[in-house]
This record gives structure tokens, sequence and C-alpha cells, in this order.
């Protein structure tokens, strides 16, 4: 079975930037990506850097849990991203766990090669239960 694009990105990036040892990142100047948090009460994400690795554009961030999700409204501690596409439907989406403290990476788009504008919005909310 062939994932989808939106299975795809289930989970974050984190082996990606480490398995690519050797590739140069292309770091861009100034991220142009907001962050948009639902749970910005519960998990504080900071955006420390945006570059492209092996024609992936990718999302450095910070994570700071503040408090349990639960005060954010969420039902368990698995939170979930994603980009809109221009038609509005997430061009990338993920999993995470709110509990994690630290550096992550989010995948942003995976088709540079695509003319296409870059993803404007990075969204977190609370995952739905499976």
């Amino acid at each position: 079975m062939v994932p989808s694009r939106r299975s795809r990105g289930t989970l974050l990036a984190l082996s990606l930037t480490s398995a690519a040892a050797g590739c140069a990142d292309t770091p861009l100047r100034e991220s142009p990506v907001r962050i948009e948090n639902a749970v910005e009460d519960c998990l504080l994400v900071a955006a420390t850097g945006e570059f492209v690795r092996n024609n992936v554009r990718l999302l450095d961030a910070e994570l700071t849990p503040v408090k349990s999700t639960g005060y954010c409204g969420c039902k368990s501690a698995i939170l979930s991203y994603y980009v809109p596409s221009a038609s509005g439907e997430p061009a990338e989406s993920g999993r995470f766990s709110s509990l994690r403290a630290g550096p992550v990476t989010f995948v942003l788009d995976r088709d540079l090669d695509v003319a296409t504008p870059g993803p404007d919005a990075l969204r977190i909310q609370c995952a739905a239960p499976d």
C-alpha cells in the first residue's frame, strides 16, 4: 500500500533531519510561515529557522509545555499540525506529543519542484481521537 500525501506526514520529520547526514541545508532568511497555535496557553511553539533539505521545506521550532492540554480542551496529550494548501486542504500534516520539550522539525512542503507559492501557515490544534 502506497501512503497518501496526507498520511505520509503523520509523524514529524525528526528522522529526516538526522538521516540526511552530509547534505547541506539551505537556510531561508526569515520564515514567512506564521504559527497558528490553538493551544498556545498550554504549549508554546517558537519558530527557530526555516530551511530546505533534499528539496523538502522544513521548519525548526522549539516546544515549551506550559500546562496540560486538557486545560486547552484537548482529550489527550497528542496534538496535530497541518499546513493548509491554497485550496484549504492539508498539504502536510502530522501528530506529536505536547509533553515533549525542546527542538522539533515540521515538514512544510515535500514538493518544492512544483511551481506554487510556499506555505504561509502552520496550524497546531488538539488531535481528533482515532
